[in-house]
């Protein structure tokens, strides 16, 4: 894994200095891109600017096919998940339209990201999988890249993933991630509201001579609450007049 780990930080470094040379890209570049070194094996340096969007070494990347939710709510809670993900995997990404990079008119890098984890998950489909962005994929319709499975590359269907994560979303499928989402709701304690009713006829047993050594008391016997309420008591010597 370790291993792993440190050839996914590579293929990012070259995929995002790739990005700022491409001369081809769908939308043309009408400023200079600043070249960011090649961080070399390990964690990488990673400032997270929204759900979608992230510095990279100080080079700003964007994901590719989604797009923030209007709902500020929303925002918030794909914010903590973009959070969430890249500390479940180290910050150990990369870039899997490296082959075809893909930029905007002020040096963006638009990005397809996998993470090194048990299901080599991608943050662009894990947010449309917890159902926290929109799918946006319109502007980039005749864009593609390829990827590598087992030795042999492919085209990748990017836009057909996107779909599937929507429609999982749909039916209650959870995001393949190493974290728990939704997070755990801590329960708060429920505290009675309104009077408490204490017309409940309850017949408590009765401790007399605990009663007794109570200071200040001014009986030497009280009767039980039973006795009270029916005027009875089955402990008591009948009257002479009973006998």
């Amino acid at each position: 894994m370790k291993r792993k780990c440190k050839s996914l930080a590579g293929i990012l470094a070259i995929a995002l200095v790739g990005c700022g040379r491409n001369d081809n890209a769908p939308v043309p570049n009408t400023g200079s891109i600043a070249r960011f070194p090649n961080p070399g094996p390990g964690k990488s340096d990673i400032k997270i600017l929204s759900a979608t969007t992230f510095l990279f070494h100080g080079q700003r990347c964007q994901l590719l096919g989604v797009a923030e939710s209007d709902d500020a709510a929303i925002q918030g809670r794909a914010l903590d998940f973009t959070r969430r993900w890249f500390d479940s995997i180290g910050n150990y990404i990369a870039v899997y339209n490296a082959n075809n990079p893909l930029r905007l008119q002020d040096g963006t890098c638009v990005v397809w990201v996998r993470g090194s984890d048990c299901w080599n998950s991608c943050l662009n489909l894990e947010l449309v999988r917890a159902g926290l962005v929109k799918v946006d994929y319109q502007k980039w319709s005749n864009y593609s890249f390829t990827e590598t499975e087992k030795d042999r590359d492919y085209v990748a269907d990017w836009r057909g993933d996107l779909d599937s994560a929507r429609r999982a979303h749909d039916v209650g499928e959870k995001p393949q991630v190493l974290f728990q989402w939704p997070p755990e709701q801590k329960s708060e304690p429920t505290i009675a509201s309104g009077p408490v009713d204490f017309s409940a006829d309850l017949d408590l047993p009765f401790n007399q001579s605990a009663f007794d050594r109570f200071p200040g008391s001014t009986s030497n016997r009280l009767e039980r609450p039973s006795e009270a309420r029916h005027g009875t008591n089955s402990n008591r010597e009948p009257t002479r007049e009973g006998r």
